[in-house]
């Protein structure tokens, strides 16, 4: 039975498209993205519905060091008892995933709870079993992003995304997939054995990865892993989007494995030096900037801001400006660092982060001293470099003087967040970068390299652009298909 996704128009009982993706040379093909689309969004609310009607099973989720697999969580009419259980461990699981509160998060920091999290699930396919592992990215508690600033190089890798690899790594022999071994007449069947039988030419399964932002770091590194073990390219296949380096070093990169990102998107050109597999770039016009970031696309603070950022090309840029304006939220003449950190990261509340005004000061040196290090170990450097970090403080501050410390603040966040969004916001009514590149034709990808992340000049269409206004009722973006869709799908531009 023909299921589509969530998100996408693809059939998720179909996954063909996975195995033809494996000996397709060049673009990654329309179907691969959309049903990597889906699996990356199904990595971070683990809503597994529509994959169970689509005949995926043998679920499992790992989530802040719990790992929920086995028979007690894949019941299948075996009894309304049997299948409360199963339900119960499907929404533990689900709740578990979701952010606690802001303090209980500012007071667990260091204390080991940023554990990796994926999901994984298995269907049979033209005679051999496509295996699904999805990497969730940076979720919404706090402690989720120290991974990311864990850049020190460990085994030529970024450490933190490393660590997180290791943790799914050393779980693969606990990941049992019940149902098919019953279907194969095995006792036991386990991700570890799959691994092994990936290693030879007649293996009877296909390992799929894919994640977005810090899940997509996390399955380039689990990727090379199973290389190095001597799993065959021909037995994998990846697509993630958003997604930081992982490598300090070029390396032969897997050529299975695609790499999504768009051309405002800042996170793909942070973490360490290279990417693991190749990187298709998406260039962001007009057009899509206002259909992704709806009046906030004309806003001059917002204009001036993502000029910077296109200067930012490399890990070593990004450290530079990032050390600047943490060293300018020292100045409390100039702004407060709990506004900064409430305005970043909305979750949090500046109310309360204004009684923890001492240690956020902490905090802020804390991260400075480590991005200056992470610098100094990128450029083999003492010190920033005095011209570049002058002129880029004296940037930042002109532009908090010009546009105010709040509008600054509010435009930076939207800088980081709206580009590298992977899901609609169906409350603004704004769309997703990656959802218009998968979804629709409005972005040519283009390979690039790692020494070469050009940002290419906006192309302008000659066309009416309306205007997506958030007082447009719910799901209001989706049915503009006159402008945005014609009937096969395809980004629609009206003459």
């Amino acid at each position: 039975m023909k299921v589509q996704g969530n998100w996408m128009p693809c059939d998720l009982s179909d996954p063909s498209p996975l195995i033809a993706a494996i000996h397709t040379p060049g673009r990654p093909s329309d179907a691969l993205l959309r049903l990597s689309y889906e699996m990356s969004v199904t990595a971070y609310d683990f809503d597994i519905q529509r994959w169970y009607a689509a005949g995926w099973r043998d679920f499992s989720f790992r989530i802040n060091g719990q790992l929920f697999t086995g028979t007690d969580i894949n019941k299948d009419n075996t009894g309304i008892q049997d299948s409360i259980k199963s339900g119960y461990y499907q929404i533990l699981a689900r709740q578990k995933i979701r952010f606690a509160s802001p303090l209980a998060q500012y007071r667990g920091i260091g204390d080991g709870s940023d554990h990796a999290k994926a999901v994984f699930m298995l269907i049979p396919c033209g005679g051999v079993y496509i295996v699904g592992i999805g990497f969730t990215g940076t979720c919404r508690r706090f402690d989720d992003w120290l991974p990311n600033l864990q850049m020190d190089e460990k085994d030529g890798l970024h450490a933190g995304f490393l660590r997180l690899s290791k943790e799914i790594w050393n779980d693969a022999p606990r990941v049992t997939f019940p149902a098919c071994a019953a279907k194969l007449g095995l006792d036991s069947l386990t991700l570890a054995d799959i691994i092994r039988e990936c290693q030879n030419g007649s293996s009877r399964f296909l390992i799929w990865m894919s994640g977005h932002s810090q899940g997509g770091a996390v399955m380039q590194v689990f990727a090379r892993y199973l290389c190095r073990k001597g799993v065959l390219p021909g037995n994998m296949i990846g697509c993630a989007f958003a997604s930081p380096s992982v490598l300090w070093q070029p390396e032969p990169v897997l050529k299975q494995l695609h790499l999504i990102m768009n051309s405002d998107d800042l996170i793909p050109r942070f973490g360490a030096r290279c990417h693991y597999g190749l990187l298709w770039m998406a260039d962001m016009n007009d057009i899509t900037r206002r259909l992704c970031y709806l009046n906030d696309a004309d806003d001059l603070c917002m204009q001036t801001i993502l000029d910077l950022s296109h200067q930012i090309r490399t890990s070593e840029d990004a450290l530079l400006v990032s050390c600047c304006l943490l060293e300018i939220l020292r100045d409390k003449d100039l702004i407060k660092a709990p506004q900064v950190f409430s305005t970043l990261m909305t979750f949090l509340k500046a109310d309360p982060l204004q009684k923890l005004e001492e240690r956020l000061d902490s905090l802020t040196d804390r991260v400075r001293i480590r991005a200056l290090r992470h610098y100094c170990a990128f450029t083999g450097r003492n010190d920033l470099d005095a011209e570049k970090a002058e002129r880029t403080k004296a940037l930042i501050t002109d532009m908090m003087l010009n546009y105010g410390d709040s509008e600054f603040t509010r435009c930076l966040k939207n800088i980081l967040s709206y580009p590298h969004r992977i899901r609609n916001n169906e409350s603004t009514h704004r769309l997703s970068p990656y959802y218009l590149i998968c979804r629709t034709d409005a972005f040519p990808l283009r390979q690039v390299s790692d020494s070469d992340l050009e940002v290419r000049p906006a192309r302008r269409y000659t066309c009416s652009v309306p205007v997506l206004r958030n007082t447009a009722p719910r799901h209001a973006h989706l049915t503009q298909r006159r402008f945005l869709f014609d009937r096969s799908g395809t980004f629609g531009r009206r003459k």
